[in-house]
Parts: structure tokens; C-alpha cells; sequence
């Protein structure tokens, strides 16, 4: 694994000159405006995934402007090193037993679930988990291959529905420590490191599994991280089980419920595929 994460490729310039600007207190919103929109693919990219009905907003969103606002540095951020992977990394996900668009509408509900419930009850977070919810499963790419390249002929979906009555993503990452030694979370801070990504946004990947490991400023953010990903079903749906199961590590990390059933309402209103109500 380690030399998979050696040779993973580097950041292009533009996301390069983002992060830069991202860690720049005096640099301006339009500067970041100006870097995305250099880039013709890069801007159309953004348009798509900020125009999907997971977000549920009632009309098109037009210009990267708009979207900067709406979203925030740390969405658009997540969106751009998301689609870089997506487009410059084979991508293999038979380990997985899930195809490449399953992987992204997941990333995407993931982010659209973290935006709506942190506005609501924290917006301060919305930066780092934002950027969080899109990239803490980039390293699933890196297991897929280490599994094919060893032949081990794994089938991690199939093992997490045997062995959960839940298969959430949450529970996914134990079935993938127990038959690899190591799970996405722990693959996808490795590459954001390699990357010298934002240290928060690494620190709550990290410790999305035990949110009391993070650093007390990244704790909230990781404990939602770590509620979403319970209540996401590895084939990127949601369940009236997996619902349940959220609540409850909702009151265990005192979270605000209210905020989460709005965004899951809003959710679930705008994209059908949500099994719920």
C-alpha cells in the first residue's frame, strides 16, 4: 500500500494554485473564482455535480460565482480533487462490487447530506466537512487495486452484507480492516497527506471511526462524518434501519437532530432513490 500511495500522481496546477489561495487568509473570493474558470472541463465538472438533486435547489445554478457561494471553498475544493482522481486514476472498483458512477452519486450524497446538515447547526464547519465528506473515500481506489493486483479475489460488498444486518459504510471499513489490514479512511488521509492537503481536513478523516481521537476543533466534524457514513448504505442508499442507527450515534455524539432530519427530508424530496418514509 505504501508504494500505491508513493506513486500516486501528483496535484495539476490548478488544484495546486486553489490550495494555495484556500490557505491564504488575505486571498479574495474572486481570486478562486478566477482559478476554476480558467479551466473550461474543470468548470463544466462543477456545474454538473452543484446542478444534482441531492442538493435540491428549485433552479439551475448557472456560474461558478454562484456556486462558490452557495457551497463554500471546502465543497468546491472536495469537487475538484474528486473529479482530478476520478479522471486521471484507473478506476477498478470490482472489490467493491460497484461501478465508478455508484462511487461518485455516493460521494455526492455524502457531501449534499453534510452541506445541508451543517448550515443548519454549524455552519463554521462547513469548510473542512465539506471537503471531507468528498474525499474520505478516494482511498477505496488504492484498495481495489492493492485486492486485484494480489489476486486475492475479495469481494468486500458481498462480506460486509453477510456479516452486518446494517451495511453501511461505517461497518464497510471494519470488513476492510479485518481482511486488509487497513480501511479508506486511513488510505485517504495518507493520500491527502502525500498531497499536503488541509491538516483538518486530514485529521477528520482520519478519525472519522473514532471522532474522540480528533483534534478537539475537528471533533463535531468527524462525528457527522461518522454518522453519515452509518447512515449510507454501501450501494449509496439510505434505509429506514440505517436512519435509526444515525439517531443514535447522534445522541451518543450530541449532535443536532433536527438539522439531520431537515437535510434528510430535503434529500429524500428532491432524489427518490432514498428508501425512507
Amino acid at each position: 500500500m505504501k508504494k500505491l500511495i508513493k506513486n500516486f500522481p501528483p496535484l495539476p496546477d490548478t488544484i495546486i494554485q486553489i490550495e494555495k489561495l484556500n490557505k491564504d487568509k488575505d486571498s479574495s473570493f474572486n481570486e478562486y473564482v478566477k482559478i476554476i474558470e480558467r479551466d473550461p472541463l474543470l468548470t463544466t465538472m462543477i456545474l454538473k455535480k452543484a446542478n444534482s438533486p441531492f442538493y435540491g435547489f428549485s433552479r439551475k445554478l448557472n456560474s461558478i460565482h454562484q456556486i462558490v457561494s452557495l457551497f463554500g471553498k471546502g465543497a468546491i475544493r472536495g469537487m475538484v480533487l474528486a473529479s482530478f482522481v476520478s479522471k486521471n486514476i484507473e478506476v477498478n472498483f470490482t472489490p467493491y462490487d460497484i461501478t465508478s458512477a455508484c462511487f461518485q452519486e455516493t460521494a455526492l450524497l455524502q457531501n449534499a447530506l453534510a452541506i445541508n446538515w451543517a448550515k443548519k447547526s454549524n455552519p463554521e464547519l462547513n469548510d473542512s466537512l465539506s471537503a471531507a465528506s468528498f474525499l474520505i473515500d478516494i482511498g477505496k481506489l488504492l484498495i481495489s487495486r492493492k485486492i486485484i493486483e494480489d489476486k486475492d479475489n475479495l469481494n468486500l460488498k458481498e462480506l460486509t452484507l453477510a456479516e452486518s444486518v446494517i451495511p453501511n459504510l461505517s461497518f464497510l471499513e471494519e470488513i476492510e480492516k479485518k481482511y486488509t489490514q487497513t480501511t479508506t479512511s486511513e488510505v485517504s488521509s495518507l493520500i491527502l497527506d502525500k498531497w499536503f492537503f488541509d491538516e483538518n481536513v486530514i485529521d477528520i478523516i482520519k478519525n472519522v471511526n473514532n471522532p474522540e481521537n480528533a483534534q478537539p476543533k475537528n471533533f463535531q466534524a468527524s462525528a457527522i462524518l461518522h454518522v453519515i457514513r452509518s447512515v449510507v448504505l454501501i450501494d449509496g442508499k439510505i434505509s429506514e434501519e440505517s436512519l435509526a442507527n444515525g439517531m443514535k450515534m447522534i445522541n451518543k455524539y450530541e449532535l443536532d437532530p433536527s438539522g439531520f432530519e431537515k437535510a434528510i427530508l430535503l434529500i429524500w424530496f428532491f432524489f427518490k432513490k432514498i428508501q425512507y418514509l
